[in-house]
């Protein structure tokens, strides 16, 4: 994957309060965007202030640490109904404030043991209709387990 790949957002244009920019929005959804594979470049020039990405219906094929390195304050991430099929060891490194991670009905075939380790304020873990199939994590306890399996390998 080359980075001139990856869509580019250059500016939106949408109505709202007056008193309202655009350092005032905290969620950003993408659906239906059958053609993109990576999560766009340039989110955060123009939301600086993310909690919650959800990219839903696509084809997005891959999230990285790379993806994610400008949204410290993210805490929920929903990757539904895509082409995502590896989570790397560090992709979540640079949203340590994670609540929420779901991943559902996608293709994932491999998690690295230490993917969701270090998120010690993740509460809910959806890997429900994967090849890695861990189903839905809705509290800190199952989260655990979840974890825990994973880092014995069970999805490798």
């Amino acid at each position: 994957m080359k980075l001139s790949d990856r869509v580019t957002i250059e500016k939106a244009e949408e109505q709202h309060l007056e008193e309202k920019s655009y350092d005032d929005f905290d969620a950003f959804e993408i659906v239906f965007a059958l053609n993109l594979k990576f999560l766009p470049k340039n989110i955060n020039n123009i939301f600086k202030n993310l909690a919650q990405i959800e990219i839903t219906h696509s084809s997005l094929t891959e999230i990285t640490s790379e993806d994610l390195k400008f949204f410290p304050e993210l805490k929920d991430l929903v990757l539904n109904l895509n082409q995502v099929k590896v989570i790397r060891e560090n992709t979540f490194i640079f949203s340590p404030k994670l609540e929420e991670i779901t991943l559902m009905y996608n293709k994932i075939n491999h998690i690295d043991p230490k993917s969701f380790s270090d998120l010690k304020s993740l509460e809910k873990l959806g890997l429900k209709e994967n090849i890695c199939e861990f189903g839905y994590a809705f509290n800190r306890n199952e989260v655990l387990e979840v974890i825990k399996n994973i880092e014995q390998g069970f999805c490798l």
